[in-house]
């Protein structure tokens, strides 16, 4: 596919993995329904990079999917400078001048001497520049390889890795991103699920969810962009500390600041607007909650002289308690914060509370401390800002008046 061209691409690849590839077969099962055949077998994958899709000064920046609706970002360091009227919706082609409505594929060069853009059709794009229509081949070629002659794969056949298709690539702005992270965190829920298979159907994640809500939020004009939002996201960003591998790919946090840095992301990858918005909620609440501990005196290392209620416990294995287990406690103070205590038993909380534990009869039982008053001074062993619960440590004791 390469020999072509005039200029050869990077090409990177990445270590051989060992994945699990997932089949399912639907089929008619007894009584009229269906049931499904999984069928698991071990297959050998390598992550192939390809950038710098050039013929000489010229590079390919996006192509055009028309009857698909799919502009799929080629050049991601590129694509946010592309003029705005390029896209679905410009029919003409910039070299023959030609205008079409039926037009069913189209690319996006830029001369990297002349600063010239151009969109042309796919029947033009080699008179613009010999070698272009190479270009595009290779594109489709790598595609059709991929997805026809090694068979494709769904997202999740292979844990959760998948070839790259059309409506993947789909390129949307950080802003529109973000956007829509936010309106569905505050009506969906903020909660990050991963898309499973149940044994017999494929559960949607919330990646999944993101990407139908964009379809239909950006068809009924639903995504309201919040541009003040959009700057603090942004500087929260530029805070996070992204890197490379001895590989040179990059890691979580790096691809959040490239993309950002780019300002558009393809449609398969919003999950990381989600993570940025997520990061920079987090850490208001964070900064929230140590302003809190703060107020109430709470230090680590420090003591502290509580008053609240049991609120729940459970218990835990442990080698260092008699019995292996150890019960944990979760508090709920006077002040409305979360606490969190180990205990060898309840029964040591008896001794700093007021209220009858015992029922009618006597009878003491682990419920019978929920809900119950407690006052007892402890030291701070932890501040957990990302769960808001400070952790106490050490003997309990009376408040001393």
């Amino acid at each position: 596919m390469l020999k072509h061209l005039t200029t050869k691409p990077t090409i990177t690849f990445g270590e051989v993995e060992r994945k699990t590839k997932t089949v399912k077969t639907t089929f008619a099962g007894d009584y009229d329904e269906l049931d499904v055949n999984t069928t698991k077998y071990q297959v050998d994958v390598i992550l192939v990079s390809i950038e710098d899709l050039a013929i000489r000064e010229w590079r390919l920046v996006a192509s055009v999917y028309h009857y698909e609706g799919v502009v799929a970002m080629v050049d991601s360091k590129l694509f946010k400078d592309m003029p705005k009227q390029f896209g679905l919706d410009y029919h003409r082609c910039d070299f023959c001048g030609s205008t079409r409505g039926n037009r069913k594929i189209s690319h996006v060069l830029y001369n990297t001497v002349t600063n010239e853009w151009k969109q042309v059709g796919s029947e033009c794009v080699n008179k613009v520049i010999n070698g272009a229509k190479s270009l595009a081949k290779f594109v489709c070629d790598l595609y059709e390889f991929i997805q026809v002659k090694l068979g494709g794969c769904e997202y999740g056949d292979f844990d959760g890795w998948s070839a790259p298709d059309h409506s993947r690539l789909q390129a949307i702005s950080l802003k529109q991103a973000v956007a829509l992270c936010r309106s569905y965190r505050e009506h969906v829920g903020t909660k990050w699920v991963k898309s499973e298979w149940d044994g017999r159907f494929k559960t949607e994640g919330t990646n999944d969810k993101l990407q139908q809500c964009y379809g239909e939020y950006a068809t009924n004009g639903w995504i309201i962009e919040d541009e003040e939002l959009f700057e603090n996201v942004c500087r929260y960003v530029d805070t996070l500390n992204g890197g490379f591998d001895w590989d040179g790919e990059p890691d979580f946090n790096q691809r959040i600041k490239d993309a950002f840095a780019d300002e558009y992301i393809c449609f398969g990858d919003i999950y990381l607007a989600y993570f940025a918005l997520k990061g920079y909620e987090d850490s208001i609440g964070k900064n929230a909650f140590l302003n809190k501990c703060k107020e109430e005196g709470i230090e680590k290392d420090g003591h502290y002289n509580f008053s609240g209620v049991l609120e729940s416990f459970k218990f835990e294995q442990s080698p260092y308690v008699y019995g292996g287990y150890e019960t944990v406690c979760t508090f709920k103070g006077d002040n409305g914060m979360t606490f969190e205590k180990k205990l060898s038993g309840l029964n040591v909380l008896a001794k700093f509370t007021k209220e009858k534990i015992e029922d009618e009869f006597g009878c003491i039982e682990n419920r019978f401390y929920i809900g119950k008053h407690y006052d007892f001074s402890c030291s701070v062993k932890y501040i957990v800002s990302t769960k808001e619960i400070v952790v106490f440590g050490g003997r309990m004791s009376k408040t001393k008046k």
